[in-house]
């Protein structure tokens, strides 16, 4: 489905997650379907590993998994950045 244009730049775009459509709407399309993509393989990996659990309860660990995975590599940047700041 293509982007529809709404106002000061942004873009309104239909991803699927877990089965639903959702909209969004930002400065790049294809960076918003790019982040649907990863969410949906993640929530669809974690419901596969816990199927009993609640559609709340799923989304939260999920979120939890993402998040503790930003913060790895967010820490891991700064590393590589300080190397790379010393080295000059």
């Amino acid at each position: 489905m293509a982007p529809k244009k709404v106002g000061n730049k942004k873009e309104q775009v239909k991803v699927d997650l877990l089965g639903e459509t959702y909209s969004f709407k930002g400065e790049s399309p294809e960076q918003i379907k790019e982040t649907a993509h990863l969410v949906d393989s993640h929530l669809w990996e974690v419901k596969e590993r816990y199927p009993h659990l609640g559609k709340s309860r799923l989304l939260i660990l999920a979120l939890m998994e993402l998040g503790n995975e930003f913060v790895r590599l967010k820490k891991e940047n700064e590393e590589l950045l300080d190397f790379f700041a010393r080295e000059e």
